[in-house]
């Protein structure tokens, strides 16, 4: 987690409209980085690729925002690493300690605890 903590642009990829909650998700880890002090990007991208993603090179970290199903568990093909909002979570808010639970449901997190009104554009 550490690692992700040092990086300074994150893109956030959008692998759902269809399932509730997404767009909650996506204004809470927005807001998160925000508040870590990181630079966001939003992407849909129904499947995302290795040649997709490298048309992004300032993106040192990519969250990926998808029902369980379409998450990407092995990034290793990948220039940067895709990470699970669980994850981002963790790494931005810095009050979470990792208890060995994980979670790939986004809306089952604490993610929406922050709201984007708590945090000043």
């Amino acid at each position: 987690m550490c690692l992700i903590c040092n990086h300074a642009c994150a893109g956030i990829l959008v692998g759902t409209l269809g399932v509730s909650g997404y767009k909650d998700a996506i204004d809470s880890i927005r807001a998160l980085a925000k508040k870590a002090g990181k630079k966001t990007y939003t992407m849909l991208m129904g499947k995302p690729n290795p040649a997709k993603l490298a048309n992004f090179p300032e993106v040192e970290i990519f969250v990926m925002v998808a029902d369980p199903q379409g998450m990407i568990l092995d990034s290793k093909e990948y220039y940067a690493p895709i990470i699970t909002p669980y994850e981002a979570y963790m790494a931005f808010s810095g009050d979470l300690e990792w208890n060995g639970d994980y979670s790939l449901d986004f809306s089952s997190l604490q993610v929406r605890s922050v709201t984007v009104s708590q945090v000043s554009y």
